[in-house]
């Protein structure tokens, strides 16, 4: 008789090998809709950040970043006085992230894993790398778009759904005029542990070019930031 401990390696294995395929259907959005969509090899600026715990502000600091081609970018923030406090930059070829200043302990709580997401304390956001730049400008990835696996109209926005490997991302674009204070929502759902947990995130754009990250299972932290003017 199979242990149990060999009975889930095989589905384990079983599931590891078995590759989902999805039908994308092309399609082509309104100007107001399409704005928010951006290359992010073309990415860089500056913004405003700030990190919540419970709902109470428990640190804020600028950052200028640039993106690069070959998918390489980069993050730094400054203290008033110019002086680097931080930087990450990301390699894409490598898939590597290298952290320079003070305090880059923290940083080793942030990770890659084997399908390309940023982990944190080896937990999945569901963000991959390559994102970051356009997310950071307060812009979704374009490559989203070649994804798409499902399209609907309402009077009140553009829904599209977007099916990558191991992740459903589910994009709300508000039409303009209704009253709302937000430009656009992401709800991003994904499992691990073989398919055992749900783990999810949600993005929101305010009418005031703030971004909003919550993240499933942090519930408590709250990271919003907002680009600057050069």
């Amino acid at each position: 008789m199979l242990k149990n401990s060999h009975i889930l390696f095989a589905i384990a294995f079983f599931m590891s090998g078995c590759a989902t395929v999805f039908n994308y259907v092309p399609i082509q959005l309104p100007a107001f809709a399409s704005v928010h969509f951006s290359d992010c090899e073309r990415a860089n600026g500056a913004a405003q950040v700030q990190i919540y715990y419970q709902k109470i502000l428990q640190n804020g600091f600028d950052v200028d970043f640039a993106a690069k081609y070959l998918g390489d970018w980069g993050i730094a923030t400054y203290t008033p006085m110019g002086q680097t406090l931080f930087q990450i930059n990301y390699l894409g070829l490598r898939e590597e992230i290298q952290v320079i200043g003070r305090n880059v302990e923290k940083f080793d709580r942030f990770s890659i894993d084997s399908n390309n997401f940023v982990n944190f304390d080896s937990y999945p956001i569901g963000i991959k790398p390559s994102e970051i730049p356009c997310l950071a400008m307060g812009k979704l990835p374009i490559e989203w778009l070649k994804r798409v696996v499902k399209f609907e109209r309402s009077d009140e926005a553009y829904r599209v759904i977007i099916r990558d490997e191991g992740r459903r991302t589910d994009v709300l674009l508000y039409k303009h005029g209704d009253g709302l204070d937000k430009n656009w929502t992401v709800n991003t759902e994904w499992k691990t542990y073989w398919g055992l947990k749900e783990n999810s995130f949600q993005l929101i754009s305010n009418k005031d070019k703030t971004i909003v990250l919550r993240v499933k299972n942090l519930e408590n932290y709250e990271i919003r930031w907002q680009e600057k003017d050069e």
